[in-house]
């Protein structure tokens, strides 16, 4: 009997350890699936971050951008920068276009839907250093200039009947790649170029950083690069 009772003690004993062993292996385990898991995350939302250094070839193209009556593209930056090209798209060189710059540190839209060249400025200097989110939105004639999610916003109207960017309807349309950044040197140059504004040529590229670049298309809402040069 007394055998009995210490060879029982032992299987539990026995048992005890086993049971250590495993909740430790199983501890272990999740401890380095988890910090799989934190870097794999930092690293997708550290990739989002473009640094741009402002030299010659500076830029990031995406695919175009189609906003129609009611599209935007919305961004954040970081700079110290007081200027250089943000963003610019136009219609291969007829008409239309989009040219978002920094002027004294402030933002400075230039937009042509066809008809007429015009200009959104907003006085509020984003050469802070901090992260600043950005809005160009469509709403039918009115176009916005969007800072810090409504911090600060300027509009105006366009009075013309040609409101469709890239072309005079809904279906026909014509576009250059997205470019943020700066633009690609080949179209700076007099024999190859073809701008629709010629505001953006030779002008400074950006400096800074910039990431969550989204843009509202009529058929789609987020875009993915399609071709980079830092």
């Amino acid at each position: 009997m007394f055998k009995q009772a210490i060879y029982v003690k032992s299987i539990v004993n026995n048992l005890t350890t086993i049971r250590t062993l495993f909740l430790y292996k199983t501890s272990t385990i999740i401890i380095i699936i988890l910090s799989l898991l934190i870097v794999q995350i930092t690293n997708v939302l550290s990739d989002h971050i473009m640094n741009f250094s402002g030299a010659t070839y500076t830029h990031v193209a995406y695919e175009s951008w189609r906003p129609c009556l009611n599209g935007y593209v919305r961004f954040d930056i970081q700079t110290k920068a007081l200027v250089g090209t943000l963003a610019y798209i136009d219609d291969k060189g007829k008409y239309d276009f989009f040219y978002l710059k920094l002027v004294e540190g402030k933002l400075r839209l230039l937009f042509n839907l066809g008809s007429e060249r015009q200009a959104l400025n907003v006085e509020y200097e984003i050469n802070d250093n901090y992260w600043h989110t950005i809005e160009i939105r469509r709403y039918g004639r009115i176009t916005s200039l969007i800072v810090d999610n409504g911090k600060v916003q300027n509009s105006t109207i366009t009075e013309k009947e040609d409101l469709y960017f890239g072309g005079s309807t809904a279906n026909e349309y014509q576009s250059s790649l997205f470019y943020f950044g700066g633009i690609p040197t080949m179209l700076e140059r007099h024999n190859y170029g073809n701008l629709s504004s010629y505001d953006v040529y030779l002008q400074p590229r950006f400096k800074g950083k910039m990431r969550n670049i989204v843009y509202k298309n009529c058929t789609k809402k987020l875009v993915k690069p399609v071709q980079q040069q830092m």
